[in-house]
């Protein structure tokens, strides 16, 4: 399994986990909570809360502090004191999630209000309405779900807030699904169809999903509530079980909703427990085992240990493209498990090696994993390879267009931008002084601002405005995207897997050896080299022992080394100063080069 594209910026820096920084800083707490040093990390941000002088830096340094004491040592009464003495819209905001979390609904809404009446940005306005549509729309559903009496909440004001953000925001995820739970549970046909194609988009035309649409769009613009087979079975067949419910679902898709409910809360029990560094891998397995086995005696399907070993074609694969695969990414048991929207051939060359690979596509994840459990929405595993079989996670890519596209085109969103990318770029200078292959925010930042404005320039040369301009630059840089971090670097493991035998790896090479490989390959046949520097190559892990960690460093001293070794031929490069900080003076095909000397494969 692999780290993924983020879909927030890092805010972690050189400091290595496990190591405290002198003087503690907000950078080095951050980068011990993303690589889940949580000791370390309570530390430094106790610390830098203390000696910041920033306001800012104390803020975020108290939330940090709340969310690991909710999220990580499940204390919610501490955050609650630390959170509500902070008293800002952030806070407000945070402690409404973690209420939210908890099942308190009115707490939760309560919080979310309290951050609307206080917040005076669009963003921060956006932000506390879809936590209060959220905190609405989640307590109607569990409600729904458990046959309970309904909360006495607004539920058609917040499908109001919904219909507003999916107008003017579509693909937005959590908004769309929100908004169409809403609609199911007021009988809005209309919305409903409307809100299911914002949260597909382009993945709705799948072979997949393909049928499930044509019934949809057929059947719910007359739709005014109440069961109706057809909906139910086409919205299960989107792998929308809740939303299948709430249509009428039968037997089969009440008890398979049930079992992801308390897979997911399972896991993430094991996940708090592995954080805290107790974690029973052997028994959470058997508990999933017993979970799974029970789910598959429900439904009539013959199952057994290789069900949870990640392979499609079982029968649960068959019933609802369920891909469970437990077993290690990174030193740690873990679980990814989601269920298919796409599955599909696709051919992958690289350096006269490859062949035609399966490509599946994944949405409804009960886990993707303890990393993307940990980084807590800052990133994500993307996706993984074997033999023949790449698999990509839907909901990690689906967002990152839309969020460039914001960022470059919304006036306050590109001038905060702009200033937090200045601020970076500076300090970056001496983040690479002290540490020549280190993590570089202000880099990776300007890097992928750059790139985005690359292909605003390129589409407006090509006469596109307005919605249409939009939608293009969010399909052409989630191509871009898909190409480098799914086919280039998950092609390249599936390539390394049909050439070495399993053993290999283990007897023969270090664990980092195939992410290196893949993250070259990943750069070399990027369709915008740059572009995919700033995902999971460019990150907050530089420096951890883990292998992506490892891999990523490598690649930072090798393109060091490329840049000394081709000064001249550098347009711009000031040669006497740290050169990391300059790597975006690098025309793509140099990029690519430096990363073809790197690879053995290549040579």
């Amino acid at each position: 399994m692999r780290g993924a594209i983020c879909l927030a910026s890092f805010v972690s820096g050189c400091a290595h986990a496990g190591v405290p920084a002198t003087p503690a800083t907000i950078e080095a707490a951050s980068h011990a909570a993303f690589n889940s040093d949580y000791a370390t990390a309570r530390a430094l941000y106790a610390a830098a809360g203390r000696t910041a002088l920033d306001a800012k830096e104390r803020e975020d340094a108290e939330i940090a502090l709340a969310t690991i004491e909710w999220r990580i040592d499940a204390n919610a009464g501490a955050a609650r004191v630390r959170l509500e003495a902070l008293a800002t819209v952030r806070a407000f905001l945070e402690e409404s999630r973690m209420e939210r979390d908890s099942g308190r609904s009115f707490e939760s809404q309560a919080l979310a209000r309290k951050a609307l009446a206080l917040a005076q940005k669009k963003d921060e306005r956006k932000s506390a309405e879809l936590e209060l549509a959220s905190a609405i729309v989640e307590s109607h559903l569990r409600g729904r779900l458990s046959s309970a009496a309904q909360p006495a909440s607004d539920l058609q004001g917040a499908f109001g807030i919904l219909r507003r953000m999916v107008d003017e925001e579509r693909g937005r995820l959590r908004p769309s699904l929100l908004y169409l739970d809403a609609a199911l549970m007021l009988g809005e046909g209309d919305a409903a169809f409307d809100a299911w194609t914002s949260y597909f988009a382009g993945a709705a035309q799948s072979a997949l999903l393909s049928p499930a649409a044509a019934i949809l769009g057929r059947l719910l613009p007359q739709w005014r509530g109440g069961d109706s087979a057809e909906i139910a079975d086409a919205l299960a067949a989107s792998r929308l079980f809740d939303e299948a419910i709430l249509a009428g679902g039968g037997p089969p898709v009440v008890a398979w909703d049930g079992y992801l409910h308390r897979v997911e809360e399972l896991t993430n029990a094991y996940y708090r427990d592995v954080a805290n560094g107790r974690g029973q891998p052997r028994a959470y397995r058997r508990e999933l085992m017993t979970l799974t086995l029970g789910i598959c005696r429900a439904l009539a399907v013959a199952c057994s240990d290789e069900t949870i070993e990640g392979q499609p074609d079982t029968p649960l694969y068959a019933r609802f493209g369920a891909l469970i695969g437990a077993g290690e990414t990174g030193g740690i048991f873990n679980l990814h498990f989601g269920h298919a929207v796409a599955d599909q051939k696709r051919q992958v060359t690289q350096y006269g090696h490859g062949g035609t690979v399966r490509f599946i596509l994944l949405d409804s994840m009960a886990s993707n994993g303890f990393e993307s459990w940990s980084w807590d929405g800052r990133a994500q595993h993307g996706g993984w390879a074997d033999a023949g079989r790449i698999v990509q996670v839907r909901t990690a890519y689906a967002e990152g267009a839309i969020y460039e596209w914001e960022r470059l085109t919304d006036d306050e969103q590109r001038k905060k931008w702009d200033e937090e990318i200045a601020l970076e770029t500076g300090k970056d200078w001496n983040r690479a002084a002290a540490d020549p292959h280190c993590y570089l925010p202000g880099l990776s930042m300007r890097m992928r601002r750059d790139a985005g404005l690359r292909v605003l320039d390129e589409l407006r040369a090509r006469g596109l405005r307005g919605d249409a301009l939009r939608e293009s630059f969010i399909g052409e840089m989630g191509q871009r995207v898909t190409e480098s971090s799914i086919f280039a670097h998950e092609g390249r493991h599936a390539i390394d897997a049909e050439l070495r035998p399993r053993w290999w790896t283990w007897l023969v090479e270090s664990a980092s050896q195939p992410e290196f490989q893949a993250k070259l390959s990943e750069i070399a046949f990027a369709p915008d080299p740059k572009l995919a520097m700033t995902g999971g190559i460019i990150a907050g892990n530089i420096g951890s022992e883990s292998p992506h960690g490892v891999a990523n460093r490598r690649i930072m001293r090798g393109i060091v080394e490329w840049m000394r070794a081709h000064e001249a031929k550098i347009a711009g490069l000031a040669p006497t100063r740290p050169l990391l900080p300059q790597l975006d003076r690098l025309t793509a095909d140099q990029l690519r080069a430096a990363a073809r000397g790197m690879d053995p494969m290549a040579k």
